[in-house]
């Protein structure tokens, strides 16, 4: 077998099989930026479900990187993860780029990952209220 020289040449690959959203979450911070807009976030809740994808199916090229014909590859450990996106919000409408996604192992985690997220934002929102 030849050398490869990815650094992806001997990670695991997996597909993703299922993707169930569980609603939003978003929470207004009673503070107002400088037009008189309320600040808020949001988060889209998902549960995603990866599995293994054998080797045989992945059809690397000569630097390791997959090239399926039928589906995405993710660098991702297979299993179960649940997930949040978390977004601003300005008078109660999605406002600016959305951030990366979050995962966790467990409802229990995101529910703590995200109860984190909303108290760092509304400690952002208030120190930014006004400029």
């Amino acid at each position: 077998m030849e050398k490869r020289l990815s650094a992806y040449a001997d990670k695991p690959f997996s597909r993703l099989v299922t993707r169930e959203g569980q609603g939003v979450q978003a929470e207004c911070f009673e503070v107002k930026d400088r037009f008189g807009r309320d600040i808020g976030a949001q988060v889209a809740l998902q549960r995603l479900v990866f599995e293994a994808v054998p080797e045989v199916e992945l059809n690397r090229n000569k630097y390791g990187f997959p090239r399926p014909n039928n589906f995405r590859v993710y660098l991702t450990t297979p299993g179960e993860y649940f997930v949040f996106t978390p977004s601003a919000l300005r008078a109660g409408k999605m406002y600016g780029a959305i951030q990366s996604a979050r995962y966790c192992d467990s409802i229990v985690a995101r529910d703590i990952t995200i109860r984190q997220y909303f108290a760092a934002a509304r400690k952002r929102a208030v120190k930014n209220a006004g400029k």
